[in-house]
């Protein structure tokens, strides 16, 4: 199963009403691994800069089978990305 299925499956099988959950899933997608699995995820806010400036932004914490990652899709292109493995 390539990356984007499971993801996909992820998506389908929870109901995501909130469009932002889902611009951001779609945006992380990209960046998973071939037969990296997600588990599951939290949708949620987190501090973060804008111009040297204090903001908060939507971001979802996600739980694959290789590792935990922070991915928060930014309004006018671009992202951050923070990704922790499991094992080194």
């Amino acid at each position: 199963m390539s990356s984007a299925q499971d993801i996909s499956g992820i998506v389908n099988q929870v109901t995501i009403d909130n469009k932002n959950v889902r611009k951001q899933f779609d945006a992380l997608r990209t960046h998973l691994k071939e037969g990296e699995i997600v588990n599951g995820y939290v949708f949620g806010a987190y501090d973060s800069k804008i111009l040297g400036e204090d903001t908060v932004r939507n971001g979802v914490l996600v739980a694959t089978n290789n590792r935990l990652m922070l991915f928060g899709k930014k309004m006018l292109g671009g992202f951050e990305l923070e990704s922790i493995p499991y094992y080194k």
